[in-house]
């Protein structure tokens, strides 16, 4: 069996980090995302694993490799693509592949922005043969129901299968808060029926690119069922979405203290568990750092500075008397002397920011900005592609 990791999503959401680093390589209790599914498909016993990816992100395949030092045997297989208009989907790239690779077995396909844990793979594939399934869908009890504007939902009847789907509702109007968490298993046959599915699609004039527009197609003309698992599951869609879980991952993933060499941490400075501090790393007198706080590789973070739930990539700088909570500094930006990150704000690599400046929750600073002193900042301040792309293609130590 095969498995497929779609992995060519741009993160628009994620923007200004995920113009450096694809999403799927993004850190997640110090590993790239795309770690932790291959891991746990090797631990079920699932090596042939394919990525599914754009040109433009081939980083992935230069971070992750060929899957020898994970147990696993990696393949790539490239779109020619630069922006989400420009992709075909989650279900033309399932095809597209089929296509090229010639698949004919019973195929795994897993959105590679996942993190999960307790979802048994090998009970995936268990119920796929115990019911002949044409498809098995993992599925996700929602905590909070406003969140299945989403994802697709499903209702489950006897023995699991789906009898209803929905993809993306609206609060007012969904049938169930049992979300589908992007982990298909295709029986072979099955999987030759998609690019039927996909023409006839598009000869009506809908784009039929997402996988529950396919559950949804199919749900009453063949056995699809959902498999429930328990534990925990998020994706990396959003700041807010990809930092929760990185808390969640680095107090289940040990150990809950990792610290590199070369750093230096001030006497006088706490550490609160669980953190990761990378090589070179230095943190002053009296500086707080943690919980569920990473800084890579030469970070520093100033005297009196506060900095929590966040990640902080290579050669980033808070100075001192500074706040950082629940946000992302990326490569070598800077938050000058008694600035303060509120919840969810992140700054592009190289971004400047000032003394005494104050920047609001979600709000965003695109690469190479620089913000003047005693700024106050809400919401967004991106720049056209052009402004920062050079700047990065110039350097490739830029890249992630």
């Amino acid at each position: 069996m095969k498995a497929l990791i779609l992995a060519g999503g741009y993160a628009t959401r994620l923007a200004p980090v995920s113009l450096r680093t694809p999403k799927v390589m993004l850190p997640v209790a110090g590993k790239p995302a795309i770690q932790h599914i291959v891991e746990k498909l090797v631990r079920a016993g699932i090596t042939d694993i394919v990525v599914s990816t754009s040109s433009s992100q081939r980083s992935i395949a230069t971070g992750l490799g060929d899957g020898r030092r994970l147990g696993a045997r990696i393949s790539y297989s490239f779109e020619e693509t630069r922006r989400d208009a420009e992709k075909p989907g989650a279900v033309g790239a399932l095809v597209q592949l089929a296509e090229k690779l010639g698949i004919d077995d019973d195929c795994l396909v897993v959105n590679g922005d996942n993190y999960f844990v307790g979802l048994d793979f090998k009970k995936v594939v268990a119920l796929k043969k115990r019911k002949k399934a044409a498809l098995v869908n993992a599925v996700h009890q929602l905590a909070d129901k406003s969140f299945v504007q989403l994802f697709g939902v499903a209702v489950l009847g006897a023995g699991g299968r789906i009898v209803k789907f929905q993809e993306k509702p609206r609060v007012e109007e969904a049938i169930s808060t049992l979300a589908s968490t992007g982990v298909y298993l295709f029986d072979r046959k099955f999987l030759k029926e998609i690019p039927h599915f996909v023409e006839k699609s598009r000869r009506e004039g809908v784009k039929a690119d997402r996988p529950g527009d396919l559950l949804k197609h199919f749900v009453d003309k063949r056995p699809l069922y959902g498999f429930p698992f328990q534990g925990f599951w998020s994706d990396l869609n959003t700041c807010e979405s990809y930092l929760e879980l990185n808390k969640f991952a680095m107090g289940a993933e040990p150990p809950r203290q990792k610290r590199g060499s070369g750093i230096e941490i001030d006497r006088s400075a706490i550490v609160r568990e669980p953190v990761i501090i990378g090589d070179g790393c230095r943190v002053g007198r009296d500086a707080i750092i943690g919980p569920a706080t990473h800084l890579m590789r030469g970070c520093e973070v100033g005297a009196n500075s506060i900095v929590s739930g966040s990640i902080l990539f290579e050669g980033a700088r808070v100075g001192s008397h500074a706040t950082v909570e629940n946000s992302i500094l990326d490569a070598k930006s800077s938050l000058g002397d008694r600035s303060r990150m509120e919840s969810y704000s992140m700054l592009g690599c190289g971004a400047a920011v000032g003394k005494k400046v104050r920047m609001f929750t979600r709000s965003a600073v695109w690469p190479f900005v620089e913000i003047s002193d005693e700024a106050v900042i809400e919401g967004r301040i991106s720049l056209p592609e052009e402004c920062y792309k050079r700047k990065l293609d110039e350097a490739g130590s830029w890249k992630r």
